[in-house]
């Protein structure tokens, strides 16, 4: 009922400023701040959708306020619009740069921001030197170097860090989730030091920071209390059963609970079972699961890959190549095996996986001699008694299909509907045919590649009476 009432108001307010428009009763600015000022009330309200539906609206009046773009950007990235175009919105807040509300340092930081996201780690440091110093740039810097495995300017900012921003958590698990080559003791006791009072404000602190701390009795303590007195995360399930805190059914149990699970979570549980029958009872959940399964390789917070299942069989699997948000790769299984692919502007369908019956791009499709041509751009692996696919660096290439192919189809530009056949001898079209309604209408020879004659019926009365010679 809230939802119905938000877009009551949403359309009460478009007509009042159609009105002003049609009136002349205000200028582009005052009409943008109003835009602006209802855009932002529906994000300080949690009404996500509406504000992106009204910002889009806005966007005619984005060139008198860089405040709609910038929140257009902060609205993207939370209704997990692709990346590209929040990054397109911030880019032209600052370029604008006419801000009443945020300002062009703040979209610099989600610019750099954004750009992390999608590994351009250098970039966003360079934005960075254009910001003045505070506990967002470090952490962001801490994040490109973290990305960039550039150990040694990411300890030196981090140490700062941790007496210039000391109460900031969000620093505080950057480091505890460092995954750092070489153990940074010192820093890690800095953090431990203030874990009581960085709880108030992240009580899931508690588990993140319980493996490194030498009292196991402590640790054990505090993330009993963490998951007693908050809704413990999924990643706090392994943790907990390390130290005890859970047994292992309950881990199990709370494990297959989720709709989505980690794929890393998945493995830590399985590692720490000691019991065989909980792993056959792990095994089972397994065999039995459906849902999806994700992995984030990087650990920078967004999942590259995602596999669903269907009681333990592999329906789909979905894959974000250049971290923009938008899956380049998805797969189509049947009895967990790929059988079709949609790949940026390629659609592959497999007879027999890896061999390719055919691929349809840029308008033609590719057919392939039976059992000849292979494209394994994924491998089975097992994971826990299920198959698990992984990537692989298999890279489907159009010239390769035109030399593989046994024909290729396209739409005639003789007849409306046709379909143009070619045939492929060792890569070289020898003979193309036309097809309308299951007859022939039109037939050319090639020799040497090139097309030298050519008969059709452009009548369509069923006799190619016509000739054409190249």
């Amino acid at each position: 009922m809230r939802r119905n009432t938000g877009n009551k108001a949403f359309f009460m307010f478009l007509s009042t400023f159609f009105g002003l428009i049609v009136q002349g009763y205000a200028d582009d600015a005052a009409i943008a701040e109003k835009y602006f000022q209802w855009a932002q009330k529906a994000v300080d309200e949690g009404r996500w959708r509406e504000a992106f539906i009204g910002l889009e609206r806005a966007s005619d009046f984005a060139e008198c306020s860089s405040d709609i773009s910038y929140l257009s950007a902060v609205v993207r990235l939370h209704e997990k619009q692709p990346r590209d175009a929040a990054l397109t919105a911030v880019k032209f807040a600052v370029e604008t740069d006419e801000w009443r509300h945020y300002s062009r340092e703040q979209g610099l930081l989600l610019q750099a921001k954004i750009e992390i996201g999608f590994h351009r780690f250098r970039g966003a440091l360079s934005l960075l030197n254009a910001v003045m110093d505070s506990a967002e740039e470090v952490r962001l810097r801490l994040l490109a170097y973290k990305g960039l495995e550039d150990w040694s300017r990411f300890t030196t900012i981090a140490s700062t860090a941790l007496e210039k921003y000391p109460r900031d958590v969000r620093i505080a698990r950057i480091l505890l989730e460092a995954k750092f080559p070489e153990p940074q003791r010192p820093l890690i006791e800095k953090i431990l030091k203030r874990l009581p009072i960085l709880l108030k404000t992240d009580p899931e602190l508690a588990s993140i920071a319980a493996p490194f701390m030498s009292d196991t009795d402590e640790a054990r303590r505090l993330v009993a209390a963490y998951r007693s007195m908050n809704e413990p995360t999924p990643a706090s399930i392994s943790v907990a059963l390390n130290f005890g805190v859970i047994d292992e059914k309950t881990a199990i149990d709370e494990l297959f609970r989720a709709e989505i699970i980690d794929k890393t979570l998945v493995l830590s549980v399985w590692s720490l079972l000691r019991d065989n029958n909980s792993r056959e009872q792990m095994r089972r959940c397994f065999l039995s699961y459906s849902g999806i399964i994700t992995e984030d390789k990087d650990m920078d917070g967004f999942s590259e890959s995602q596999v669903k299942y269907e009681v333990g069989r592999i329906m789909g699997f979905s894959y974000d190549r250049d971290f923009d948000g938008i899956f380049e790769m998805v797969i189509s299984f049947e009895n967990s095996i790929p059988v079709r692919a949609e790949i940026k502007d390629m659609q592959v369908i497999w007879e027999q996986y890896p061999a390719v019956m055919s691929v349809f791009v840029d308008g033609s499709r590719y057919i392939l001699k039976p059992n000849d041509f292979f494209f394994m751009p994924l491998k089975l692996n097992g994971i826990i008694g299920i198959l698990y696919p992984e990537i692989t660096q298999a890279v489907l290439i159009e010239k390769a299909l035109a030399t593989e192919a046994l024909f290729i189809e396209r739409d005639s530009k003789e007849f409306i509907g046709a379909i143009e056949r070619i045939e492929i001898e060792n890569g070289i079209p020898i003979r193309s045919r036309e097809f309308l309604d299951g007859r022939i209408v039109s037939e050319t020879m090639f020799r040497a590649g090139r097309p030298i004659s050519e008969v059709i019926d452009l009548d369509l009365d069923g006799i190619m009476e016509t000739k054409r010679v190249f």
